[in-house]
């Protein structure tokens, strides 16, 4: 980024900046908030949660709102206002479900987002702010997966430097870990295995496996891998 001017979001296949648009003040990038379910007790004054029965806490939905700064560059007038806004508020509004949205500060991260509310606009003269609320999947995503070694992209902060490649004979006991959310991984193996993560075993046959029965709980898991050849396991790092 060389300017203001060039900072913002990709979405749907763009940058915002080819609709020559600016990132006006006041972008808000919402946090999830946790979804509880309690059951109030008779005569208690604290109730039951309910809410990690199945291991996890669930959250709901974030938003991220942001507002553009509208013009026509090469024609400063209201109709080239209006012609441009047309052209991004369908580039924003394509999209039917949750696609990657990248914000330039963080680049390697991605929210799964989409327009679901309408947006605003509001004029003075020939420029117009388009205010735009994003509707997104709680967590951000890691475009790389743990225990890539790929230098540029590696968080010397909060990312984990670890195998996720194995060729075994018999069996294996490793510790992997998972610095961010409940995640499903995918399985890669050529050949029949018995994978153990934390206190959950699974049969993955030979081939690549993804299920969401399959998990990587957050923090350090034990694994054992029990079969002969080769195994890959993927998962990629989510973050509030």
């Amino acid at each position: 980024m060389t300017n203001q001017s060039e900072y913002g979001i990709t979405f749907n296949g763009h940058h915002s900046s080819e609709f020559g648009l600016m990132v006006g003040a006041g972008k808000e990038i919402g946090f999830p908030a946790k979804r509880k379910l309690t059951i109030d007790v008779p005569f208690s004054n604290a109730p039951i949660d309910l809410s990690g029965i199945y291991g996890q806490q669930p959250f709901e939905e974030r938003t991220i709102k942001i507002a553009f700064e509208i013009k026509d560059r090469n024609n400063l007038s209201k109709e080239g206002m209006y012609r441009k806004w047309t052209q991004v508020v369908n580039w924003l509004a394509e999209p039917t479900g949750k696609v990657a949205l990248y914000d330039d500060i963080m680049p390697t991260y991605h929210y799964l987002a989409e327009m679901v509310s309408a947006p605003t606009f509001e004029e003075l003269l020939y420029i117009g702010t388009l205010t735009v609320t994003f509707t997104c999947y709680p967590f951000r995503i890691h475009d790389t997966s743990a225990g890539n070694d790929i230098w540029n992209d590696f968080d010397f902060e909060n990312g984990v430097a670890q195998e996720t490649k194995f060729d075994v004979v018999g069996s294996k006991t490793t510790i992997m870990i998972n610095p961010g959310q409940w995640v499903h991984p995918t399985i890669k193996t050529d050949a029949d295995f018995t994978v153990t993560i934390g206190t959950s075993t699974y049969q993955i046959k030979a081939g690549t496996t993804s299920s969401p029965d399959l998990t990587m709980p957050p923090g350090v898991q034990n694994v054992t891998l029990t079969g002969t050849g080769h195994i890959e396991i993927i998962f990629y790092e989510e973050l509030i």
